[in-house]
Order: structure tokens, then sequence, then C-alpha cells
């Protein structure tokens, strides 16, 4: 069994970071202090391999750069289809392109020192690549110290890469598709708003309700997260349903407005039509099929992978910042309003 640096780290009494910071020839530590680990680390047999959970190597050796794949989630990764299909097509384009790939699923959106270490200080990773919205800023800060490469999918910081939907363009079309419709009165079902995909839907949202002059407020619900769930419970708390239409600023949450609408008894789209954002594959499953707008997902992970490999092979390039365009799937859980207010 190979040892990891939690392990090194308790013999010598000393933290994850000290340990990292041996192994990579940081400052911080005396060379007394550095001695020893290194030392102990040749005793104990130490492998880089702290909290990689796959990692993939060309075939015909070990000798090509390292990247470091790392996906934000706050469910099971297999229940991510969204980021779940992103991931997969970097490392197959990865793969293609002869590159060793480790693969971290973070779990929460901030980081201890030690689990920051593990994950990105230990594995002398030549570039990070790191796909997710639910992430603390700061952890950017101290990810943009370390000097390595980075390319940010569906987020953005200052100094990074970044690869991302146009979510507010993609956001306006929708809601004005449901204005197009008749819909006046339409409500938008967010997540968490300091999450910037979802912050700049619910900008297009308000951009389309102002370009389209529509005569009711804009009217949002901020649910805690963006599950299925989240979306029934939002709809489940309202005391009445006085508007015609929901845009979920996720398909998650469209699909758990649809449920939590039909539990009331109110049909959609006949009643009130429902439309979200990101096409997955869920929503092909759902009575009626969910309407929606179409992310580039596999454009995204295709341009994520070219940005990152134009970055370490080229050393005269820029940082960049890549927008992806979207379009509208019509299904059936959109409809036409009729003269009183409700679809036909």
């Amino acid at each position: 069994m190979a040892v990891i640096l939690k392990d090194v780290a308790n013999k010598l009494n000393v933290s994850i970071s000290t340990v990292s910071k041996a192994i990579n020839n940081r400052p911080g530590i005396s060379d007394e202090l550095r001695s020893r680990i290194l030392q102990t680390i040749e005793e104990m047999g130490y492998q880089s391999s702290v909290r990689v959970e796959r990692t993939f190597f060309p075939a015909g050796g070990n000798t090509a750069p390292t990247i470091n794949l790392s996906i934000r989630t706050n469910d099971s990764y297999l229940t991510e289809s969204f980021y779940t299909l992103i991931s997969q097509e970097i490392t197959r384009q990865l793969q293609e392109h002869q590159y060793n790939i480790l693969f971290n699923v973070i779990s929460k959106s901030d980081l201890s020192p030690d689990e920051f270490t593990s994950i990105f200080e230990s594995n002398n990773s030549n570039a990070f690549i790191i796909i997710g919205a639910d992430i603390d800023q700061r952890l950017f800060e101290e990810i943009k110290q370390t000097g390595v490469t980075t390319v940010l999918v569906d987020n953005d910081f200052d100094g990074f890469s970044s690869v991302n939907t146009d979510n507010v363009q993609g956001a306006q079309s929708a809601v004005e598709y449901l204005a197009g419709l008749g819909h006046r009165d339409i409500l938008c079902l967010a997540g968490p708003l300091h999450h910037k995909s979802i912050q700049g839907r619910y900008q297009g949202y308000l951009r389309a309700i102002q370009a389209q002059r529509l005569p009711g407020k804009p009217r949002l619900i901020e649910c805690p997260g963006v599950s299925i769930n989240d979306g029934l419970e939002a709809i489940a708390s309202l005391k009445e349903i006085d508007f015609t239409a929901v845009f979920g600023c996720t398909d998650k949450l469209a699909i758990g407005a649809m449920k939590g609408l039909q539990k009331r008894g109110i049909k959609v789209p006949e009643q009130v039509s429902v439309m979200g954002f990101d096409d997955i594959e869920w929503g092909l499953h759902t009575e009626p099929e969910l309407t929606t707008v179409k992310t580039a997902k596999r454009q995204i992970a295709r341009m994520a992978t070219k940005v990152v490999l134009d970055l370490l092979e080229n050393q005269e390039s820029y940082r960049m910042e890549v927008v992806i365009g979207t379009e509208i799937l019509v299904r059936g859980s959109t409809g036409e309003v009729d003269g009183a207010g409700r679809t036909p």
C-alpha cells in the first residue's frame, strides 16, 4: 500500500502542508526539518497519490504533463449529469493528447489547509481544470498563489482562463420565449445567487422582464440548492399559484417545480408552463417532457481542453475567457396563454 502525506505527517508530528513544502522544495520550513521529512519519506516508501479518485496515464510511459481535473459537486458525482458529461469529455480529450489526468471530487465549497495541499500542491500538476460554480473565491486566491496554469469551467476569477455558458443570454432568450407565448407573470426559481452561473441566469431573467415590458414585477424564489427537491419544496411553500409560467435556473429546479405543481393538482402546461436550463437527460423522462435551454456540454469540455493545452504548449498565449452560446429546446411543458391568463 502506498504511503500518503498524512502518514508522513503523523509520524513526524507535523502538518500535511509542511510535508508538501518539503516535497516541492517550497520555502517556509527549515533545512533541518526538510531533510528529516525527505529521509522519512524515503524510509517509508512514499508515493504521491493523495486524494486522487482516479489516475489515467497514456500508453507507452508516464513522461507527459499532468492535468489535475477537479469537480465541485454537492451531491454524488454520478447524479450531477451536467458536470459528469463535461468531465468525461475533458478526460477523453486529454487522453487523446497523451496527457496524465489526476481526478478529484471537491465535496465542499471551501477547503482546510491540509485538504488544499493534498489536492492542489502534493501532485506536481502542470495545470488545473476546475469544474463547478459553488466554490469559495478564497480557494481561487490560494490556487493563484501556486502559479499553476488554471482553467475554470462554469465559474470565473480574475487572472484565470475560463469557459462558460452564456448564462445571461440563455436565460433572457428563455424568458422572452415564454413572453412570446403570452405569459406575463413568470416566476424565476433560482439556486443560491452567489453561484456565478445562477447569478447570470437571474440577470438574464431580469433583462427579459425589462425588455418585454412585462406588467408583473420580477418574482424570485432563491432556493438553498439546485436539486429537484429544492424546486418541489419551493412550490409547496407558496400559499397560492398566481403566475402562469416558471423559469427554473436549472433543469432540476424546473423538474421539482413541475412535480410540486402537479401535486397541487395544477396541470402542466395547461395551467402553468415550466421551463428549465441545462438540458439534462432527466428532462426527457418527465411528463410532459421539459422545455429547456440546451447548453453545449461537449463543446464546453473541448474548449476547456483546448485552452489548457494552448496555455501549456504556447508560452505566448494569454489568458482566455470563452463564452459559449445556447439554444432553446421546445418540448411539452410550455404552452400558449389564452385570454383568461391561463394556457388553453
